[in-house]
């Protein structure tokens, strides 16, 4: 892909605030965490980044916990953090304190029990028996995407 994306002008000069709900508050969710948006921006944050909020995939999962980045879906929200309505509340409140929201999301692996795995096996990438594989280098519990480009 060479296309050039053009900068938003919000992105200027904005302080940029990385925020892991699991840990940000004693109740780990989208609303407990909502209540401290006013304090956040009179620090002068501008932008949110949110850590991966999707479901974490539970098979092959690393401790109790699992790793954000071996998720089971890209569309649905990890229910320790609330619902879908929470998001959006959270989101619009942001909004409302003028602050903009971004989402950590990584495109190139999954959890080892995504339905994309079974699926869209070919999507991944194998080993010499076509079993899907991991990079040596990522966490065991999520696995890499083949790279290639996909239209769903």
């Amino acid at each position: 892909m060479n296309k050039q994306f053009e900068k938003v002008s919000w992105i200027e000069g904005a302080n940029v605030y990385e925020v892991n709900i699991r840990q940000y508050t004693a109740d780990g969710t989208f609303s407990a965490f909502m209540k401290h948006l006013p304090r956040l921006k009179d620090m002068g944050v501008k932008i949110l980044w949110l850590m991966p909020i999707t479901p974490i995939s539970k098979k092959m999962r690393l401790g109790s916990l699992g790793s954000y980045y071996a998720c089971s879906s890209y569309t649905e929200i990890n229910p320790e953090f609330g619902t879908l309505d929470d998001f959006k509340e959270l989101v619009q409140e942001a909004h409302q304190l003028e602050m903009k929201l971004i989402i950590d999301w990584v495109a190139n692996h999954t959890g080892w029990d995504h339905h994309w795995t079974e699926e869209h096996p070919d999507w991944y990438k194998k080993d010499e028996h076509e079993n899907n594989r991991k990079n040596k280098n990522e966490p065991a519990d999520s696995q890499r995407c083949s790279g290639r480009y996909h239209r769903l």
